[in-house]
């Protein structure tokens, strides 16, 4: 068996201007133990182990430790198998340590973000032959495995409930930025999506005022 590659990354490019910054996750050590091997998953039975003849394969290192860059506070967290109310799996954020400056918070950071780059830095791509297989490199996650793993990004209403949510309940002056960082997008994105969502689903934004529409005036001579 292979042992894990340390140093698989992903990276997302978030705000804007002089709030541009590039978010790296890097995976570290994926081994829980000698006893229990390396964990990791491949999409479908596949079993690496059992093949014969040369075979490349896809899979992921999960669950996993993985680093943040980019980002003002140092972090370090664990992602990992977690069952929703319905008893599927999902990939969860299990722990989390932050080393963060003086002044910064740790609710600034965009959690959702760094569990979907997690995802994608510990997949990697390999050869199995004889019982035995090796990593060739490191590989993009499909969507529909991510997906599978994280569940699927909610839509519509139920995104508009999310942000309801998080608009009703962050602080005066950081609605939109809390709602920006849990979704790891810009503020514009935040702005929009909250006129929208309130526009439609008033009942889910508490405390928020449409802006008055312009009333055209009279001309003068």
């Amino acid at each position: 068996m292979s042992r894990a590659v340390k140093g698989f990354e992903a990276k997302r490019i978030i705000g804007r201007g002089t709030n541009k910054r590039t978010v790296r996750v890097q995976l570290l050590s994926t081994a829980v133990g000698e006893k229990r091997g390396v964990p990791f998953i491949v999409k479908g039975d596949f079993d690496p182990s059992k093949v014969k003849k040369k075979t490349k394969f896809y899979g992921n290192y999960l669950p996993s430790d993985f680093e943040v860059f980019g980002l003002p506070c140092k972090i370090v967290f664990r992602v990992d198998k977690v069952p929703n109310a319905k008893g599927k799996n999902f990939f969860q954020i299990t722990h989390i340590s932050f080393d963060c400056p003086k002044g910064v918070q740790s609710s600034d950071t965009p959690i959702d973000l760094l569990r979907t780059l997690a995802v994608q830095a510990s997949g990697f791509v390999a050869e199995a032959e004889n019982g035995w297989w090796w990593v060739i490199g490191h590989a993009t996650t499909p969507s529909d495995t991510e997906q599978d793993f994280v569940g699927a990004r909610p839509t519509g209403a139920d995104l508009y409930k999310e942000i309801g949510r998080l608009y009703s309940q962050a602080d005066y002056g950081e609605k939109y930025k809390a709602i920006a960082r849990a979704y790891g997008r810009t503020l514009p994105w935040a702005y929009k999506h909250t006129a929208r969502g309130a526009k439609e689903y008033p009942q889910l934004f508490k405390g928020y005022k449409q802006k008055p529409k312009r009333k055209k005036g009279r001309k003068t001579k």
